[in-house]
C-alpha cells in the first residue's frame, strides 16, 4: 500500500507565510510542558514513503484571568497566535522492516497581552526546535482484524 503525500505548500510559500504572519520575531521565554500540545493526532501513525509538509495555525484569546480559583479583576486580555511547520520525509529505504525517515518541527508564536497587572509588551519568537533524525514507519499490520500502524520516532528538542 502506497500513501502519497502531496504538499499543499512549497517551502518558499511557507516561509513567506511565516514572515507575513509574524512581522517581528524576537526571543520569547515561555515555559511549556514536555507533552504533545495538539500538533499531532491518531492519524499520524499512517504514512508511507514521500514528503509531507504541514502548516498548522492556532489562535487563543482570553479575557478572564484567575489566581488559583479567584478571578483577577480589571480589564485584562491576551491574544496568542501560533504556527507549527512540520517537514517530514519517509524514504524508500527499509530498516527492521520499516521505512526510514526524518522530520523537523518549527514552532512560532506571537503573544499580545493587555492586562492591568503588568503584562503589556507584545512578543513573538521561535519555540524549541524539534528534530527527529531517525523515524521507522512500519507498513500496515492486522491486529485482531484491525489495521494497525506503528512508528518509532527518536525526537530531540533544541532550545
Amino acid at each position: 500500500m502506497h500513501i502519497r503525500c502531496n504538499p499543499c505548500f512549497t517551502g518558499g510559500s511557507i516561509l513567506i507565510g511565516l514572515l507575513l504572519f509574524f512581522s517581528s520575531v524576537v526571543s520569547a521565554q515561555v515555559k511549556l510542558p514536555p507533552v504533545n500540545l495538539g500538533s499531532t493526532s491518531f492519524l499520524d501513525g499512517k504514512a508511507g514513503p514521500g514528503l509531507l509538509t504541514q502548516l498548522t495555525f492556532g489562535h487563543y484569546n482570553a479575557n478572564r484571568f484567575y489566581n488559583n480559583s479567584e478571578r483577577i479583576t480589571g480589564d485584562n486580555h491576551i491574544d496568542i497566535n501560533s504556527t507549527l511547520l512540520l517537514i517530514a520525509r519517509i524514504s524508500e529505504q527499509k530498516i527492521f522492516g520499516g521505512y526510514y525517515g526524518a522530520e523537523i518541527i518549527v514552532p512560532v508564536a506571537k503573544i499580545n497581552p493587555d492586562t492591568d497587572f503588568g503584562l503589556q509588551k507584545s512578543s513573538s519568537g521561535f519555540g524549541d526546535l524539534a528534530i527527529s533524525p531517525f523515524i521507522i514507519q512500519w507498513p500496515e499490520i492486522r491486529l485482531f482484524g484491525v489495521a494497525t500502524y506503528q512508528r518509532l520516532n527518536l525526537l530531540f528538542k533544541i532550545p
